[in-house]
C-alpha cells in the first residue's frame, strides 16, 4: 500500500560478490520505502563495500538539524544511520563507497551532515571524500546536485578518477526522462615516476662522487687537525649521512604517496638502509685517530636498536666503547628555547659534551661510557644538523669557513629541513 523506493546495484559479469545485506534502518519501518543496500564485492582494492542509498526528500538546508520540517525530522533519523555506517568503516579500515540519491546538496563544506561525514567516531577527520563534489546537478531547475558518490579508505592520491554526469539527448525539461541524470566514477591507476631527487641519488655518477670526495676530504682535514689528548668525537647524523634509505623512496614514491610515519617506521624495522658511499672509511679514519662516533639521529628513541642492527649489517664495527647512538626523544623539541638550545640535536650534543649522554646499550638499558667527549667535527646532510643551527637562521656565508674542517655537509636533493 506504500510506494515503493527500492535501491539495487547492477554488477557486471564476472565481478565476484561477497555479501549483500539491507539497511533496514534507512527505512525508518516504512515497507518498501527508501532501504539501504550494502553490497560488498571482490576489488584490486580487495573486498569492497558499497552502499546504495535513497534518502528522505524534501529537506534541502544546510543544516537539517534546526530544522522542524516532516522532511527534516525524518533526515535527521536518517543522518546518524548513515554516518555510523561510514564510521564503521572507517574503524574497520576497509575500503569503501556511498552512492546514490541523498536528497541533500552535499557538496557545501559547510552543510551539516557533510560535516558529520568527515569525521571518525573520536572527532579525527576521516578518510572519506565527495567524488562528485565538484559536479554541477543536470537538471536545468536543480543546479545543486542531490546525487553523490563517496569514497572512503581508498588510495585515492594513487587513482585518477573520472566523474562524469550523463546526460539526455534531449535536455529539455519536458523531454527529460528523469529530473535526475546518471553520475558515474571511473578509476585508474596513477602511473607515478620518481621524483628528480630521488633519480638522482640513486642513479647518477654525481652523487656517489660528490659524497665520496666529501668524506676523503674530511678524512683528509681531521687527520690535520690537533686532536685533542682528552677524548674526542665526531658527531654524526645518521640519514642520508651514513645510512642510504632510497631503497625505501624507491619503494613509497610510485605508490604516490610517498613518505608516511607508518611505511617510514617499517623501514628502519626491516634493517635495510644501504650505506652512504664514502661513509664507512670516514668512521674507521676516526676510529684509527683514537677518537670515537656520536651518532644523533632524528630517528626516535626507541628505534635505536634497529639502527644499531643495520649498522652492524653494513660492516660499520660501532661499539658501546667507541660509538654513542642517540635516538630523538620528545624532551629534545620541549627544551628549544631559542638561546642555549636552537634546534633538536643541541641538547643531546651538550650531554655528549658534559658526559650525561643517554647512549644506546645492546643490553636494552642507556648510559654513557665517556665521562665527557670534546666535538671536533659535525657531519651531516642537513644544515640542522651542525649545533645551533636553523634552516631560517643559518647564515650561508658566515658558515662557509667552518665546512672546511668543522661541518661537513653532505648532498641530500630528496628531502630535509629546507621542504618541511
Amino acid at each position: 500500500t506504500s510506494t515503493q523506493q527500492k535501491v539495487a546495484f547492477a554488477v557486471r559479469r564476472g565481478i565476484e560478490i561477497l555479501k549483500t545485506k539491507n539497511i533496514d534502518a534507512l527505512a525508518l519501518d516504512n515497507p518498501g520505502l527508501r532501504y539501504g543496500l550494502e553490497l560488498t564485492v571482490d576489488s584490486p582494492l580487495g573486498a569492497l563495500s558499497l552502499l546504495n542509498v535513497h534518502m528522505k526528500s524534501g529537506c534541502f538546508v544546510d543544516n537539517y538539524s534546526r530544522e522542524q520540517s516532516d522532511a527534516c525530522q525524518t533526515f535527521a533519523q536518517q543522518a546518524p544511520i548513515l554516518t555510523a555506517w561510514a564510521q564503521q568503516k572507517e574503524k574497520a579500515g576497509l575500503p569503501y563507497m556511498m552512492l546514490g540519491d541523498f536528497n541533500h546538496r552535499l557538496s557545501a563544506p559547510y552543510n551539516h551532515l557533510t560535516r558529520q561525514l568527515a569525521l571518525n567516531a573520536d572527532d579525527s577527520k576521516s578518510s572519506l571524500e565527495n567524488l562528485s563534489a565538484g559536479i554541477i546537478g543536470c537538471h536545468p531547475y536543480y543546479p545543486a546536485p542531490i546525487d553523490h558518490v563517496f569514497a572512503g579508505n581508498m588510495p585515492l592520491k594513487t587513482l585518477n578518477k573520472k566523474v562524469t554526469m550523463h546526460t539526455f539527448e534531449d535536455m529539455k525539461p519536458k523531454a527529460m526522462l528523469s529530473d535526475h541524470c546518471a553520475l558515474s566514477v571511473k578509476f585508474d591507476q596513477v602511473d607515478f615516476s620518481l621524483s628528480n631527487g630521488v633519480q638522482w641519488h640513486t642513479q647518477s655518477k654525481e652523487y656517489r662522487l660528490l659524497t665520496s670526495a666529501i668524506y676523503q676530504r674530511a678524512e683528509q682535514a681531521l687527520k690535520n687537525k690537533t686532536l685533542p689528548t682528552s677524548q674526542w668525537a665526531v658527531v654524526m647524523d645518521v640519514d642520508e649521512t651514513v645510512l642510504d634509505n632510497s631503497p625505501y623512496q624507491l619503494t613509497v614514491e610510485p605508490t604516490g604517496v610517498g613518505y608516511t610515519p607508518k611505511t617510514w617506521d617499517e623501514w628502519i624495522v626491516s634493517e635495510k638502509a644501504t650505506l652512504i658511499p664514502g661513509a664507512k672509511a670516514f668512521i674507521e679514519t676516526v676510529f684509527k685517530l683514537g677518537g670515537k662516533v656520536a651518532l644523533v639521529t632524528n630517528r626516535h628513541r626507541h628505534q635505536d636498536a634497529h639502527t644499531w642492527r643495520n649498522l652492524k649489517a653494513v660492516g660499520i664495527d660501532v661499539s658501546t666503547t667507541n660509538t654513542c647512538l642517540i635516538g630523538r626523544d620528545n624532551a629534545d623539541k620541549k627544551v628549544i628555547n631559542g638561546k642555549t638550545i636552537v634546534n633538536d640535536k643541541d641538547l643531546r650534543k651538550q650531554q655528549l659534551e658534559n658526559g650525561t649522554a643517554s647512549c644506546y646499550q645492546p643490553n636494552d638499558t642507556r648510559y654513557s661510557l665517556f665521562s665527557g667527549l670534546e666535538i671536533v667535527m659535525q657531519v651531516g646532510d642537513n644544515i640542522q644538523d651542525f649545533s645551533e643551527i636553523t634552516q631560517e637562521n643559518a647564515n650561508v656565508d658566515a658558515l662557509l669557513p667552518l665546512t672546511n674542517d668543522e661541518f661537513i655537509l653532505l648532498p641530500n636533493a630528496t628531502y630535509g629541513s629546507w621542504n618541511e
